[in-house]
């Protein structure tokens, strides 16, 4: 689906003040080339990126994405060479490695929206705070890393839907859904197979059913047909997920 993280953090940067321009690369023809042409047309004074995964997360042939973020990272740089800061559920898995294999500058691990807004405005500011939660920056001695938030999003306003042009992945034969909404974050399991705990912590954060609800039919009046819940694990805790349905059948929601 579409770029939830990434839009949310845009959302949060719009309202701090800051210009943004958001770019999605999903349908992409030549992502690089997109990417490094909207740099030179918007001129940032910096370039975020948002890394979702770090394969394919498909039984199909393993497709590792890293030389396709290289080469869209580079071509950026050697259009419009300003600082880089990364983000998103990959670079938390693996912070520091990604930022020595992109190159880039800062990154901001975790899902809390503060320590990335903060950050940004110290930048802007031209006094970047490295005491940031979350912040992998360069240093004299190699990369640092500040121990990164993990806070949910039980009390997020999804105010980002403007961002994601939801008719493209409601055509498209490779996506399930046109866009991602989150029910709760945290996952008391441990398994084997699975990095969210350690990313998203090992607490459940419940979102309110109503409050779900209503975003289910903001993005129903912006057009949206189709979404999935993007947790790992959404019928945990059962009751919380029967609350969830149930607010969605009272409120009238009539999305797939």
């Amino acid at each position: 689906p579409a770029p939830l993280g990434a839009s949310l953090v845009a959302s949060r940067l719009r309202r701090d003040g800051h210009e943004v321009r958001f770019l999605d690369l999903m349908f992409a023809g030549s992502p690089a080339l997109e990417a490094a042409r909207t740099a030179l047309e918007f001129k940032p004074d910096l370039v975020c990126y948002s890394i979702r995964n770090i394969d394919n997360q498909s039984p199909a042939p393993f497709f590792d994405p890293l030389p396709v973020i290289r080469s869209i990272v580079s071509a950026v740089r050697t259009a419009w060479p300003k600082p880089t800061l990364l983000g998103g559920t990959a670079f938390t898995t693996f912070p520091a490695r990604l930022l020595e294999a992109l190159n880039a500058d800062y990154g901001i691990a975790g899902d809390d929206l503060d320590p990335m807004s903060r950050f940004v405005t110290s930048l802007a500011a031209g006094e970047p705070d490295h005491s940031v939660p979350g912040l992998v920056y360069r240093a004299e001695d190699g990369i640092r890393r500040n121990p990164f938030t993990i806070r949910g999003y039980a009390d997020t306003e999804f105010d980002n839907w403007d961002f994601l042009d939801l008719r493209s992945y409601r055509h498209s034969l490779t996506t399930l859904a046109e866009c991602g909404m989150v029910v709760r974050t945290g996952c008391p399991f441990e398994c084997v197979y699975c990095d969210y705990y350690q990313t998203f912590g090992r607490g459940w954060v419940l979102r309110d059913p109503r409050q779900v609800a209503e975003e289910a039919l903001a993005l129903q009046r912006a057009g949206a047909r189709s979404v999935m819940f993007a947790d790992a694990g959404f019928n945990r805790p059962l009751d919380h997920a029967k609350e969830v349905l149930s607010a969605l059948i009272a409120a009238g929601v009539r999305l797939r």
